[in-house]
């Protein structure tokens, strides 16, 4: 079995299995039911298992990127890498279809940041959410436990997934059409893994989760809606980030944002409860709505 398609079936196993949850509901102010020991193993397992599937790429770097081959180099790949000028080995732009042709002279350093930038905040965003939120009304700290298990669930089901559909997909990045960026950096092992968009997947995932704890915990109160706006608003600057630097194509974001969002509202909605009534009184807005529309 290849390494992808052995990360994609434990992603199913995982996956399916992490939906099981306790028979009685979470405490009052909980909104997930979560199994500790089920959820937290599958949050793990899910990650762990993407983080080995992802270390493969550093196995295939040196190979040319323009014939999709997920291989160890060989001498002659070596010795073919060196005799080429730096601007040399590009792929065939004629093979691009036409709706991602334009993307392939992009490059912005600067834009690379950025979507990096923002990427790491999408990843904190749910649990600070969560942390500030628990404290503010004071509500047993076994509830951010819940959300990081949830939270942790999601966003390994979505790594993973990337990294196995990016690896049976093999589609070379725009920059490997593009003489503006180093044969070094074209003939990285990443190079071939375009399709989908980790960035965009996981941004999108981070914004869903926590659109689903604002929806389930505030309603439409104009705060929770602000704050869900902003976060996909932010989502959609990363993509539009990575596109702008030359790491991926249109379709390569828009396909990322799908499997992001698809996995980052249903593994949570799948551990949601009948909301329960708290003591706190009238929902209202956390601080962290702000972080959300800074971004």
């Amino acid at each position: 079995m290849r390494p992808w398609s052995a990360g994609l079936a434990m992603m199913v196993v995982l996956a399916g299995g992490s939906t099981a949850t306790a028979e009685d509901g979470p405490p009052s102010g909980q909104i997930f039911r979560v199994d500790p020991v089920v959820d937290g193993f599958a949050a793990l397992s899910l990650t762990g298992a993407a983080l080995l599937l992802d270390r493969n790429k550093q196995l295939w770097s040196g190979v040319d990127p323009c014939r999709g081959a997920l291989r160890r180099p060989t001498a002659a790949d070596r010795a073919a890498f060196a005799r080429l000028p730096p601007d040399g080995g590009l792929c065939d732009r004629a093979e691009v279809p036409r709706i991602d042709r334009w993307s392939m002279s992009l490059k912005s350093p600067t834009a690379d940041a950025i979507a990096d930038t923002l990427l790491l905040s999408f990843v904190a965003a749910p649990l600070l959410f969560s942390g500030i939120d628990t404290a503010a009304a004071g509500i047993t700290a076994a509830r951010l436990g819940d959300d990081a298990a949830v939270t942790f669930q999601a966003f390994g089901a979505t790594y993973l997934a990337t990294i196995a559909l990016k690896m049976a997909v093999a589609r070379p990045r725009p920059l490997t059409y593009n003489p503006r960026f180093d044969k070094a950096v074209r003939f990285a092992g990443s190079s071939r893994l375009s399709f989908p968009s980790g960035h965009a997947a996981i941004s999108f995932s981070g914004a869903s989760i926590l659109s689903v704890m604002l929806a389930e915990r505030f309603g439409d109160d104009p705060g929770a809606v602000a704050g869900i706006v902003a976060a996909y608003a932010a989502a959609i600057g990363v993509a539009v980030a990575r596109v702008v630097g030359g790491k991926h194509f249109l379709t390569d974001v828009v396909a990322g944002a799908a499997l992001g969002t698809a996995l980052g509202l249903t593994i949570p909605l799948l551990h949601t409860k009948t909301r329960q009534t708290d003591d706190r009184g009238p929902a209202s807005p956390p601080p962290v709505i702000g972080f959300g529309g800074a971004f």
